[in-house]
């Protein structure tokens, strides 16, 4: 089903490579320990991919994702949005203006396990 879409262009989407694997039940095998911890988190919801980048040729091409451990990465649920009918209100969210500006998340929290809260040094 291609919903809708110019007929002359079904080709070019049929020929599109998907690139995420869409379930974190693939990174579980090689990444028991971190997916584990997350599975008992508030990130549980979250695929890994959106953190990580795209799997699908994982683990041969690249041999390791990258991470994106940029603010904006955390800011992008983590900014406080008060849309009562969105569901991001009941997401913890911070001012990113007065929260620690200067350094990046992960310094001090641990994605794999944000129960914890603050960590020294956001050891994975």
């Amino acid at each position: 089903m291609y919903g809708w879409h110019r007929k002359s262009n079904e080709g070019e989407w049929k020929a599109v490579k998907a690139k995420y694997q869409f379930n974190n039940e693939y990174c579980k095998d090689c990444h028991g320990d971190k997916h584990d911890s997350l599975m008992q988190s508030p990130h549980a919801i979250i695929n890994c991919e959106n953190c990580h980048g795209p799997a699908l040729e994982h683990p041969s091409n690249p041999t390791k994702l990258h991470i994106d451990k940029s603010r904006q990465q955390c800011l992008r649920c983590h900014s406080y949005l008060p849309y009562p009918t969105s569901g991001r209100a009941n997401i913890r969210g911070i001012d990113p203006d007065k929260h620690n500006p200067d350094i990046e998340c992960s310094m001090c929290h641990n994605p794999h396990k944000p129960n914890l809260g603050a960590s020294k040094g956001g050891k994975r």
